[in-house]
């Protein structure tokens, strides 16, 4: 399954912040990210993105 980057697909709550913290990660990382990313959001639709400290919050 191809994750889908484009801005068409992002929902509501989904975070300039997350977008930045991805692009900053390690190459090997980002498709990784990106498609947890994809699935917490699937699974939970009303999800919300949070960096506290510059790392992914609770």
């Amino acid at each position: 399954m191809a994750l889908r980057t484009s801005r068409t697909s992002r929902t509501k709550n989904m975070s300039d912040e997350f977008d930045g913290y991805i692009a900053t990660a390690q190459p090997f990382a980002k498709p990784i990210l990106g498609r947890l990313r994809m699935l917490f959001h699937r699974a939970c639709p009303e999800i919300t993105e949070a960096l506290k400290w510059g790392h992914p919050a609770r």
